[in-house]
């Protein structure tokens, strides 16, 4: 289990370049106007962690691990409960953290300052206020595509930790856990891509800000951690001839 919590460690530490290199170069995003086709990728690859499309996410990654660990019926229904105990633990987190902190998001920290308005007045609204109100806000602004203007008026919650990016290094970081020993190299080097992928997403959309992406992947560091070792120490899936620590 040693050699499993260094692989995770050392896999989210990969993952903390993307909010570091941000704070190292001095990036901030900004309301200028970007590519429409990057711009609409990256919306795709966030959608893959969000309301949405994530379910089926879910539906596909977990068919995928059990494939490879290959379950008993038994065994394999523990797992399920287990990923979905994990992955309901992390979205919890992220409400409580977000509503105790209550961290606008960048692309409305850009537009107050731009229409001077107080984001403490904008949170003081209930949500359709809200959104009629950042409608009004949004229908001047030129340099966003009226796709992305939208996706923005259905996300004014608040923005620490990251959601999209929790659900995404969860599982990426869980099959370096489980599925690395046991050689299934390609499939865990596509989720720490994909995870990455929706990081970068979450920051280019305007929708987090370092700190949120960099906090989050320490969460899912922990959780994944904990999470195998509920594997490795009560349900243990992989059989013995095929274990590499």
């Amino acid at each position: 289990m040693k050699s499993v919590m260094k692989q995770i460690i050392f896999s989210s530490m990969l993952l903390l370049i993307i909010p570091s290199s941000a704070w190292i170069f001095g990036w901030q995003w900004q309301l200028t106007h970007a590519d429409s086709n990057l711009l609409k990728g990256l919306f795709g690859v966030t959608e893959t962690a969000g309301y949405s499309w994530g379910i089926l996410t879910c539906i596909l990654l977990s068919a995928c691990f059990l494939r490879c660990l290959r379950f008993r019926l038994k065994v394999a229904l523990q797992f399920l409960v287990l990923l979905l105990i994990l992955m309901v633990i992390g979205q919890t987190v992220k409400i409580i953290m977000k509503n105790q902190i209550k961290e606008p998001r960048p692309f409305l920290v850009c537009l107050e300052k731009k229409h001077h308005i107080e984001n403490k007045n904008f949170y003081s609204l209930n949500i359709e206020p809200r959104t009629v109100l950042l409608k009004r806000l949004l229908k001047s602004e030129t340099n966003a595509p009226n796709w992305l203007k939208k996706y923005w008026q259905a996300e004014t919650g608040f923005s620490f930790p990251s959601g999209h990016s929790i659900f995404a290094a969860s599982w990426a970081l869980l099959a370096v856990g489980l599925l690395w020993p046991l050689r299934y190299y390609k499939t865990v080097i596509f989720l720490m891509l994909w995870s990455s992928g929706v990081m970068i997403s979450r920051l280019l959309l305007g929708m987090h800000w370092p700190i949120d992406i960099f906090v989050s992947i320490l969460i899912s560091s922990l959780l994944s951690i904990l999470s195998c070792w509920v594997v490795y120490r009560w349900i243990d899936p992989i059989p013995l001839n095929k274990k590499k620590f």
